[in-house]
Protein backbone atom coordinates (compact mmCIF):
# COMPACT_ATOMS: atom_id res chain seq x y z
CA UNK A 1 0.00 0.00 0.00
CA UNK A 2 2.95 2.21 1.06
CA UNK A 3 4.52 2.35 -2.87
CA UNK A 4 0.84 2.51 -4.09
CA UNK A 5 0.34 5.57 -2.34
CA UNK A 6 3.44 7.39 -2.86
CA UNK A 7 3.32 6.65 -6.36
CA UNK A 8 -0.03 8.22 -6.41
CA UNK A 9 0.84 11.68 -4.42
CA UNK A 10 3.64 12.15 -7.14
CA UNK A 11 1.40 11.56 -10.17
CA UNK A 12 -0.91 14.29 -8.38
CA UNK A 13 1.99 16.44 -7.82
CA UNK A 14 2.92 16.47 -11.38
CA UNK A 15 -0.53 16.79 -12.68
CA UNK A 16 -0.91 20.17 -10.83
CA UNK A 17 2.60 20.94 -12.10
CA UNK A 18 1.80 20.41 -15.99
CA UNK A 19 -1.71 21.89 -15.14
CA UNK A 20 -3.86 18.54 -15.96
CA UNK A 21 -7.33 20.13 -15.82
CA UNK A 22 -9.57 18.81 -18.39
CA UNK A 23 -11.36 15.55 -17.34
CA UNK A 24 -10.66 13.13 -19.65
CA UNK A 25 -6.03 13.81 -19.31
CA UNK A 26 -6.94 13.99 -15.88
CA UNK A 27 -8.83 11.17 -15.38
CA UNK A 28 -5.89 8.89 -17.50
CA UNK A 29 -3.44 10.41 -15.45
CA UNK A 30 -4.95 10.09 -11.78
CA UNK A 31 -5.74 6.46 -12.47
CA UNK A 32 -2.83 5.39 -14.38
CA UNK A 33 -0.89 6.36 -11.59
CA UNK A 34 -3.38 3.06 -9.54
CA UNK A 35 -1.45 -0.17 -10.68
CA UNK A 36 -4.46 -2.03 -8.36
CA UNK A 37 -7.13 -0.28 -10.32
CA UNK A 38 -5.76 -0.96 -13.67
CA UNK A 39 -4.78 -4.92 -12.91
CA UNK A 40 -8.53 -5.25 -10.84
CA UNK A 41 -10.20 -3.80 -13.97
CA UNK A 42 -8.44 -6.16 -16.06
CA UNK A 43 -9.45 -8.75 -13.81
CA UNK A 44 -12.98 -8.02 -13.68
CA UNK A 45 -12.75 -7.96 -17.72
CA UNK A 46 -11.50 -11.17 -17.61
CA UNK A 47 -14.05 -12.08 -15.18
CA UNK A 48 -11.28 -13.15 -12.15
CA UNK A 49 -14.22 -11.24 -9.73
CA UNK A 50 -12.23 -13.10 -6.54
CA UNK A 51 -8.60 -11.73 -7.52
CA UNK A 52 -9.91 -8.06 -8.31
CA UNK A 53 -11.66 -7.71 -5.25
CA UNK A 54 -8.37 -7.19 -3.06
CA UNK A 55 -6.62 -4.85 -5.49
CA UNK A 56 -9.67 -2.81 -5.73
CA UNK A 57 -10.27 -2.18 -2.70
CA UNK A 58 -7.01 -0.93 -2.41
CA UNK A 59 -7.31 1.68 -5.10
CA UNK A 60 -10.54 2.71 -4.10
CA UNK A 61 -8.84 3.24 -0.24
CA UNK A 62 -6.45 5.20 -2.04
CA UNK A 63 -8.25 7.27 -4.37
CA UNK A 64 -10.56 8.15 -1.63
CA UNK A 65 -7.53 9.21 0.37
CA UNK A 66 -5.33 11.07 -2.01
CA UNK A 67 -7.21 12.06 -4.90
CA UNK A 68 -7.96 15.77 -5.08
CA UNK A 69 -11.44 17.28 -4.38
CA UNK A 70 -12.16 18.24 -7.65
CA UNK A 71 -11.56 14.45 -9.21
CA UNK A 72 -14.96 13.11 -8.31
CA UNK A 73 -15.09 11.19 -11.78
CA UNK A 74 -12.19 9.73 -10.60
CA UNK A 75 -13.16 8.38 -7.56
CA UNK A 76 -16.44 7.39 -9.16
CA UNK A 77 -15.08 5.27 -11.30
CA UNK A 78 -13.10 3.46 -8.91
CA UNK A 79 -16.11 2.60 -6.89
CA UNK A 80 -18.18 1.40 -9.39
CA UNK A 81 -15.92 -0.91 -10.87
CA UNK A 82 -15.24 -2.15 -7.23
CA UNK A 83 -19.67 -1.92 -6.26
CA UNK A 84 -19.74 -3.99 -9.52
CA UNK A 85 -16.88 -6.24 -8.70
CA UNK A 86 -18.80 -6.59 -5.16
CA UNK A 87 -22.45 -7.30 -7.13
CA UNK A 88 -20.53 -10.22 -9.15
CA UNK A 89 -19.36 -12.16 -6.47
CA UNK A 90 -23.35 -11.53 -4.40
CA UNK A 91 -22.11 -9.06 -2.11
CA UNK A 92 -24.69 -6.38 -2.53
CA UNK A 93 -24.63 -5.04 0.97
CA UNK A 94 -20.92 -4.18 0.42
CA UNK A 95 -21.34 -3.45 -3.66
CA UNK A 96 -24.16 -0.82 -2.05
CA UNK A 97 -21.73 1.23 0.13
CA UNK A 98 -19.75 1.78 -2.61
CA UNK A 99 -22.72 2.71 -5.17
CA UNK A 100 -23.80 4.81 -2.70
CA UNK A 101 -23.12 8.83 -1.73
CA UNK A 102 -20.87 9.52 -4.87
CA UNK A 103 -21.56 12.71 -7.67
CA UNK A 104 -22.25 10.58 -10.54
CA UNK A 105 -26.05 9.50 -11.75
CA UNK A 106 -24.43 5.37 -12.96
CA UNK A 107 -23.43 5.08 -9.57
CA UNK A 108 -27.19 6.76 -8.33
CA UNK A 109 -28.50 3.91 -10.67
CA UNK A 110 -26.54 1.29 -9.49
CA UNK A 111 -27.08 2.16 -5.65
CA UNK A 112 -30.46 1.97 -6.35
CA UNK A 113 -30.64 -1.14 -8.22
CA UNK A 114 -28.22 -2.39 -5.27
CA UNK A 115 -30.65 -1.25 -2.62
CA UNK A 116 -33.80 -2.84 -4.56
CA UNK A 117 -32.03 -6.48 -4.50
CA UNK A 118 -31.40 -5.81 -0.70
CA UNK A 119 -35.27 -4.75 0.12
CA UNK A 120 -34.69 -1.55 1.26
CA UNK A 121 -37.03 -0.08 -1.10
CA UNK A 122 -37.33 3.79 0.46
CA UNK A 123 -33.09 4.18 -0.55
CA UNK A 124 -34.07 2.66 -4.14
CA UNK A 125 -37.13 5.16 -5.15
CA UNK A 126 -35.20 8.10 -4.02
CA UNK A 127 -32.67 7.10 -5.87
CA UNK A 128 -34.49 6.66 -8.93
CA UNK A 129 -36.57 9.18 -8.79
CA UNK A 130 -32.94 11.51 -9.28
CA UNK A 131 -31.77 9.43 -12.64
CA UNK A 132 -32.32 12.40 -15.05
CA UNK A 133 -29.91 13.24 -17.17
CA UNK A 134 -29.91 10.79 -19.95
CA UNK A 135 -32.96 8.82 -21.36
CA UNK A 136 -30.89 5.35 -20.55
CA UNK A 137 -30.87 6.20 -16.96
CA UNK A 138 -34.23 8.03 -16.68
CA UNK A 139 -35.42 4.63 -18.51
CA UNK A 140 -33.39 3.05 -15.52
CA UNK A 141 -35.59 5.15 -12.88
CA UNK A 142 -39.29 4.32 -14.33
CA UNK A 143 -38.11 0.83 -14.19
CA UNK A 144 -37.00 0.62 -10.50
CA UNK A 145 -39.73 3.12 -9.72
CA UNK A 146 -42.61 1.05 -10.87
CA UNK A 147 -40.78 -2.20 -9.45
CA UNK A 148 -40.60 -1.09 -5.95
CA UNK A 149 -44.41 0.11 -6.44
CA UNK A 150 -45.40 -3.49 -7.37
CA UNK A 151 -43.40 -4.80 -4.88
CA UNK A 152 -44.77 -2.82 -2.04
CA UNK A 153 -48.54 -2.37 -3.18
CA UNK A 154 -48.00 1.27 -2.74
CA UNK A 155 -48.37 4.75 -4.68
CA UNK A 156 -49.23 5.46 -8.10
CA UNK A 157 -48.51 3.45 -11.57
CA UNK A 158 -45.45 4.57 -13.14
CA UNK A 159 -46.31 5.40 -17.00
CA UNK A 160 -44.40 3.37 -19.50
CA UNK A 161 -45.75 5.37 -22.58
CA UNK A 162 -41.90 6.92 -23.46
CA UNK A 163 -39.55 3.84 -23.15
CA UNK A 164 -38.24 1.40 -25.13
CA UNK A 165 -40.02 -1.63 -26.40
CA UNK A 166 -37.56 -4.03 -24.21
CA UNK A 167 -38.31 -1.70 -21.30
CA UNK A 168 -42.11 -1.48 -21.67
CA UNK A 169 -41.56 -5.28 -21.81
CA UNK A 170 -39.85 -5.47 -18.45
CA UNK A 171 -42.65 -3.35 -16.95
CA UNK A 172 -45.37 -5.56 -18.65
CA UNK A 173 -43.83 -8.52 -16.99
CA UNK A 174 -43.61 -6.17 -13.70
CA UNK A 175 -47.07 -5.29 -13.75
CA UNK A 176 -48.24 -9.37 -14.50
CA UNK A 177 -46.33 -10.19 -11.26
CA UNK A 178 -48.22 -7.61 -9.33
CA UNK A 179 -51.78 -9.32 -10.94
CA UNK A 180 -50.95 -12.55 -10.18
CA UNK A 181 -49.49 -12.77 -6.63
CA UNK A 182 -51.84 -9.59 -5.44
CA UNK A 183 -53.26 -9.86 -1.79
CA UNK A 184 -56.47 -11.64 -3.27
CA UNK A 185 -57.60 -13.47 -5.58
CA UNK A 186 -54.43 -13.53 -8.14
CA UNK A 187 -55.02 -13.41 -11.75
CA UNK A 188 -51.94 -15.23 -13.48
CA UNK A 189 -50.94 -14.64 -17.13
CA UNK A 190 -52.94 -16.98 -19.72
CA UNK A 191 -52.78 -17.25 -23.25
CA UNK A 192 -55.77 -14.64 -23.51
CA UNK A 193 -53.53 -12.15 -21.82
CA UNK A 194 -50.93 -11.98 -23.42
CA UNK A 195 -52.12 -11.87 -26.53
CA UNK A 196 -51.04 -8.58 -28.81
CA UNK A 197 -48.44 -8.05 -26.44
CA UNK A 198 -44.63 -8.55 -27.53
CA UNK A 199 -44.65 -11.08 -24.58
CA UNK A 200 -46.64 -13.37 -26.94
CA UNK A 201 -44.35 -13.70 -29.32
CA UNK A 202 -41.49 -14.39 -26.85
CA UNK A 203 -43.48 -17.27 -25.65
CA UNK A 204 -44.79 -18.83 -29.29
CA UNK A 205 -48.15 -17.73 -28.98
CA UNK A 206 -47.84 -15.02 -31.95
CA UNK A 207 -45.46 -15.08 -35.01
CA UNK A 208 -42.58 -12.11 -34.56
CA UNK A 209 -39.29 -11.69 -32.79
CA UNK A 210 -39.11 -8.42 -31.07
CA UNK A 211 -35.94 -6.45 -30.80
CA UNK A 212 -35.22 -7.96 -27.30
CA UNK A 213 -31.59 -8.54 -25.32
CA UNK A 214 -31.01 -12.30 -24.94
CA UNK A 215 -30.75 -11.77 -20.93
CA UNK A 216 -34.10 -10.21 -21.08
CA UNK A 217 -35.80 -12.42 -23.28
CA UNK A 218 -34.64 -15.36 -20.76
CA UNK A 219 -36.41 -13.34 -18.06
CA UNK A 220 -39.24 -13.22 -19.99
CA UNK A 221 -40.02 -16.25 -20.77
CA UNK A 222 -38.93 -17.89 -17.19
CA UNK A 223 -40.78 -15.47 -14.94
CA UNK A 224 -43.73 -15.65 -17.18
CA UNK A 225 -43.36 -19.66 -17.05
CA UNK A 226 -43.57 -19.38 -13.30
CA UNK A 227 -46.27 -17.44 -12.80
CA UNK A 228 -48.40 -19.46 -14.94
CA UNK A 229 -47.33 -22.51 -13.06
CA UNK A 230 -47.30 -21.02 -9.42
CA UNK A 231 -51.33 -20.09 -10.57
CA UNK A 232 -51.83 -23.47 -12.15
CA UNK A 233 -52.44 -22.32 -15.65
CA UNK A 234 -52.19 -25.61 -18.25
CA UNK A 235 -51.72 -24.32 -21.37
CA UNK A 236 -48.93 -25.46 -24.13
CA UNK A 237 -47.01 -22.00 -24.17
CA UNK A 238 -45.83 -22.44 -20.39
CA UNK A 239 -43.79 -25.29 -21.07
CA UNK A 240 -42.28 -23.87 -24.16
CA UNK A 241 -41.39 -21.12 -22.84
CA UNK A 242 -39.62 -22.87 -20.03
CA UNK A 243 -37.81 -24.71 -22.65
CA UNK A 244 -37.11 -21.62 -24.69
CA UNK A 245 -35.40 -19.92 -21.25
CA UNK A 246 -33.41 -22.94 -20.61
CA UNK A 247 -32.23 -22.40 -24.47
CA UNK A 248 -31.75 -19.13 -23.94
CA UNK A 249 -29.35 -19.51 -20.55
CA UNK A 250 -27.64 -22.09 -22.80
CA UNK A 251 -26.63 -19.53 -25.19
CA UNK A 252 -25.84 -16.97 -22.06
CA UNK A 253 -24.05 -18.97 -19.58
CA UNK A 254 -24.56 -15.66 -17.43
CA UNK A 255 -22.14 -14.64 -14.43
CA UNK A 256 -23.95 -11.97 -13.01
CA UNK A 257 -26.09 -13.24 -9.84
CA UNK A 258 -29.25 -12.52 -10.69
CA UNK A 259 -29.10 -13.87 -13.47
CA UNK A 260 -27.47 -17.48 -12.95
CA UNK A 261 -30.48 -18.89 -10.59
CA UNK A 262 -32.61 -18.85 -13.87
CA UNK A 263 -31.29 -22.00 -14.79
CA UNK A 264 -32.83 -23.50 -11.59
CA UNK A 265 -35.84 -21.30 -11.94
CA UNK A 266 -36.97 -22.86 -14.99
CA UNK A 267 -35.62 -26.61 -14.28
CA UNK A 268 -38.26 -26.33 -11.46
CA UNK A 269 -41.13 -24.84 -13.02
CA UNK A 270 -40.77 -27.06 -16.03
CA UNK A 271 -40.77 -29.74 -13.44
CA UNK A 272 -44.19 -27.89 -11.92
CA UNK A 273 -45.88 -28.44 -14.98
CA UNK A 274 -44.78 -31.77 -16.00
CA UNK A 275 -46.23 -32.79 -12.83
CA UNK A 276 -49.29 -31.41 -13.19
CA UNK A 277 -50.38 -32.44 -16.57
CA UNK A 278 -49.05 -36.23 -15.15
CA UNK A 279 -46.27 -36.92 -17.39
CA UNK A 280 -43.30 -38.99 -16.39
CA UNK A 281 -40.54 -36.19 -14.82
CA UNK A 282 -37.74 -38.33 -15.82
CA UNK A 283 -38.92 -38.34 -19.44
CA UNK A 284 -39.28 -34.98 -19.95
CA UNK A 285 -35.28 -34.59 -18.20
CA UNK A 286 -34.51 -37.00 -20.91
CA UNK A 287 -35.79 -35.21 -23.44
CA UNK A 288 -33.73 -31.94 -22.09
CA UNK A 289 -30.73 -33.96 -21.80
CA UNK A 290 -30.93 -34.46 -25.80
CA UNK A 291 -31.58 -30.67 -26.71
CA UNK A 292 -29.19 -29.21 -23.90
CA UNK A 293 -26.68 -31.61 -22.70
CA UNK A 294 -25.37 -29.11 -20.52
CA UNK A 295 -27.64 -29.91 -17.77
CA UNK A 296 -26.22 -33.13 -17.83
CA UNK A 297 -25.93 -34.07 -13.66
CA UNK A 298 -25.58 -37.03 -11.38
CA UNK A 299 -29.45 -36.50 -10.35
CA UNK A 300 -32.14 -37.52 -12.73
CA UNK A 301 -35.45 -36.17 -12.94
CA UNK A 302 -35.79 -32.17 -13.18
CA UNK A 303 -36.21 -31.33 -9.57
CA UNK A 304 -33.16 -32.82 -8.66
CA UNK A 305 -31.60 -31.57 -11.24
CA UNK A 306 -32.70 -28.17 -10.09
CA UNK A 307 -31.16 -29.30 -6.88
CA UNK A 308 -27.80 -29.65 -8.33
CA UNK A 309 -28.09 -25.97 -10.15
CA UNK A 310 -28.91 -24.62 -6.80
CA UNK A 311 -25.57 -25.81 -5.15
CA UNK A 312 -23.76 -24.39 -7.87
CA UNK A 313 -24.98 -21.38 -8.24
CA UNK A 314 -25.33 -20.00 -4.31
CA UNK A 315 -26.56 -16.96 -4.41
CA UNK A 316 -27.03 -14.38 -0.74
CA UNK A 317 -30.13 -12.31 -0.19
CA UNK A 318 -33.76 -12.96 0.47
CA UNK A 319 -34.83 -13.24 -2.90
CA UNK A 320 -32.36 -16.01 -3.52
CA UNK A 321 -33.86 -17.49 -0.24
CA UNK A 322 -36.85 -17.90 -1.89
CA UNK A 323 -35.69 -19.31 -5.35
CA UNK A 324 -34.44 -21.92 -3.43
CA UNK A 325 -37.44 -22.49 -1.45
CA UNK A 326 -39.50 -22.84 -4.39
CA UNK A 327 -37.59 -25.85 -5.69
CA UNK A 328 -36.99 -27.64 -2.21
CA UNK A 329 -40.77 -27.13 -2.16
CA UNK A 330 -41.92 -28.49 -5.79
CA UNK A 331 -39.53 -31.82 -4.80
CA UNK A 332 -41.22 -32.14 -1.53
CA UNK A 333 -44.40 -32.52 -2.86
CA UNK A 334 -43.96 -34.53 -5.54
CA UNK A 335 -42.27 -36.70 -2.95
CA UNK A 336 -44.90 -36.75 -0.64
CA UNK A 337 -47.44 -37.65 -3.25
CA UNK A 338 -45.45 -40.44 -5.20
CA UNK A 339 -45.75 -43.98 -4.48
CA UNK A 340 -42.65 -44.15 -2.66
CA UNK A 341 -43.50 -41.24 -0.13
CA UNK A 342 -43.39 -43.61 3.24
CA UNK A 343 -39.98 -45.45 1.77
CA UNK A 344 -37.97 -41.60 1.41
CA UNK A 345 -40.12 -39.51 4.21
CA UNK A 346 -36.90 -38.45 6.30
CA UNK A 347 -35.76 -37.20 2.32
CA UNK A 348 -38.99 -35.51 2.56
CA UNK A 349 -38.94 -33.83 5.90
CA UNK A 350 -35.80 -32.80 5.29
CA UNK A 351 -36.38 -30.55 2.07
CA UNK A 352 -39.89 -29.56 3.70
CA UNK A 353 -37.18 -27.78 6.32
CA UNK A 354 -35.45 -26.10 4.00
CA UNK A 355 -38.84 -24.08 3.30
CA UNK A 356 -39.35 -21.06 3.32
CA UNK A 357 -42.50 -19.63 4.11
CA UNK A 358 -42.34 -16.15 2.36
CA UNK A 359 -46.07 -13.91 2.23
CA UNK A 360 -47.32 -12.44 -0.88
CA UNK A 361 -45.30 -9.47 -0.81
CA UNK A 362 -41.78 -11.97 -0.43
CA UNK A 363 -43.07 -13.28 -3.29
CA UNK A 364 -43.90 -10.96 -5.94
CA UNK A 365 -40.54 -9.21 -5.13
CA UNK A 366 -38.60 -12.19 -5.89
CA UNK A 367 -40.46 -12.63 -9.51
CA UNK A 368 -39.88 -8.51 -10.13
CA UNK A 369 -37.06 -7.69 -12.52
CA UNK A 370 -34.59 -4.78 -13.22
CA UNK A 371 -31.43 -5.02 -15.27
CA UNK A 372 -28.35 -5.21 -13.32
CA UNK A 373 -26.18 -2.29 -12.39
CA UNK A 374 -23.25 -2.85 -14.69
CA UNK A 375 -22.85 -0.41 -17.35
CA UNK A 376 -19.01 0.90 -16.74
CA UNK A 377 -17.37 -2.19 -16.98
CA UNK A 378 -16.00 -3.20 -20.48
Amino acid sequence: MAHVRRTVLLGLRASRHFGFRASTPRFSSLLSQLPDFEEGRRAVAEQRYADALPMLRRAAEVADAYFPPDAGAERAECHLVLGSCLWMQGLFAEAAQHFSGKDSEQLQFAAARTFFELGDFNQASALARGLKSSASLRTYGHLILGAVQVATGDGEAVSTDDLSLEAQCIAKLNELVGEALSEGAGAPPTAAKLTGSPLAQLVGLEEGDPEISAETRLVLRCTLGELAVHGGVDEPWVRQALVSALSDFDGLQPRDPTLRPFVFRALAALAGVTNQKGDAITAEGRRLLVALPWLRSASPGLYRTALDHVEKYKTSGQRAETWRSWVSEGLAKMLSEGRHAEQRKAEIHALQAEVKHSSTSARRWALLWVPPPLAGIE
